[in-house]
């Protein structure tokens, strides 16, 4: 059975996005179990007050005390029920809301009920009827209803109040006029409350909204960043670096001893040109991939199609072992199409790198006893060393080195 009340909770909520809908209901529920929790102690309180008046003054007729007990109990039960029940939709609202709401109105309908009852049984008791104004003050005051059932639910309850206080009792105009007026501000009040809160609801899921969105392009403008400083600074074909890279990282060696090596890979023309660039190409991953693993992929880089360069801190002895394991590692990688093993000539120096020019030098150095062992027979190496180097340097490692061009080059880039 489907539950039809658009004209009081839910009317105004069909031009309401969903989220809007379950925010003001979530609302809603936290201040009807904050009314009814705080109900059922003034209720209880004054079951105990009325129990006590009829036990310590038996003179007075019982049956006005058991009249405005047993309706202090009932609501007193009513109260802790509506709490107990809303507790359980706290965290339930998406997909109750028509449920919820209708629990809402009844309950709000109930309160009124009372309030109209005590007020009409205190008037004739010489009373007040301040309760009927507190529980109408609760459900307007408090609850965001939209205008439509604000108005429509406050005329009810003001018709009601007066249908049965009428017959049984002697109505002032002036009182008349005061109630209305009471009625008007407090349903001025709550139009007010209801499009402020929704204003405030439709901002937030807004700001909401956009600030997922900036999350997202920010995301995307990160990993568009690192795909850019990938392709900026590291050679597509080998994953090792290229020459933007050492460009960038150039000026980070100053200061430092550095053992800088020239390597290609011989008669890598005769295999591209022979059983094609696939093969070239899966030559060149290898010796990368190799040349990586030994100094480290911040220290490779690709200068042109099958030359690397390599520049570390290592002294001669543990470079000369890395390139002992790479040879010999290599040995194991075999070109099928002409059953050998791809071979690599080294040319490496040593020296000291005080400014940006002396790189430049041990690289040419570098190149020029690469060129000396492509002479003699290639499938070699050389290391020398500077002769002004002193000779405990020539095997000190130098582990020092920090390359923050290509980082900050990133960073700048993501900023950019």
């Amino acid at each position: 059975m489907k539950l039809r009340f658009d004209p009081f909770f839910h009317y105004l909520f069909k031009h309401k996005s969903p989220e809007i809908v379950v925010s003001i209901t979530a609302q809603n529920i936290y201040c009807i179990s904050l009314i009814a929790i705080v109900n059922f102690f003034i209720e209880l309180y004054f079951s105990l007050w009325n129990y006590s008046i009829m036990i310590l003054h038996p003179e007075i007729p019982h049956l006005y005390i058991v009249i405005r007990l047993n309706s202090c109990v009932m609501m007193m039960l009513i109260s802790a029920a509506v709490f107990l029940y809303l507790l359980s939709y706290r965290n339930k609202v998406n997909g109750n809301v028509k449920k919820i709401c209708f629990f809402l109105l009844i309950y709000s309908l109930i309160e009124i009920a009372f309030g109209i009852y005590i007020s009409v049984y205190d008037l004739l008791l010489g009373g007040n009827s301040y309760v009927f104004f507190i529980m109408t003050l609760c459900v307007f005051g408090i609850l965001v209803i939209n205008p439509y059932g604000s108005i429509t639910l406050s005329i009810i309850s003001l018709v009601s109040f007066y249908l049965v206080l009428i017959p049984v009792y002697d109505v002032d105009y002036s009182d008349v006029l005061n109630m209305t007026e009471y009625f008007f501000f407090i349903n001025f009040i709550s139009v007010i409350r209801y499009y402020l809160t929704c204003t405030w609801y439709e901002n937030h899921l807004e700001l909401k909204k956009v600030n997922e969105e900036l999350i997202l392009a920010k995301e995307q403008l990160e990993k568009s960043n690192e795909k850019l400083h990938s392709i900026s600074f590291y050679d597509e074909l080998s994953c090792v670096k290229n020459r933007n890279a050492l460009r960038t990282d150039w000026s980070d060696y100053n200061g430092h001893i550095l053992s800088v090596m020239m390597m290609d890979i011989d008669d890598f023309k005769y295999f591209n040109d022979t059983f094609g660039h696939t093969v070239g190409d899966n030559v060149i991953r290898e010796v990368a991939r190799l040349l990586s693993k030994y100094f480290g992929i911040e220290h490779c880089y690709r200068i042109g199609g099958d030359e690397f360069l390599i520049i570390s801190g290592y002294g001669k002895k543990s470079f000369e072992e890395r390139i002992s394991l790479l040879r010999k590692d290599l040995t194991n990688y075999r070109i099928e199409e002409a059953d050998v093993s791809p071979t690599i000539s080294c040319g490496i120096y040593r020296g000291v790198c005080d400014y940006e020019n002396d790189l430049r030098v041990l690289k040419d150095i570098a190149d020029e006893l690469l060129y000396k062992v492509k002479k003699t027979g290639k499938n070699g190496f050389m290391f020398k060393a500077d002769p002004l180097l002193p000779t405990g340097d020539i095997d000190i490692d130098d582990s020092s080195i920090s390359l923050k061009g290509a980082m900050e080059s990133k960073i700048n880039n993501s900023i950019s």
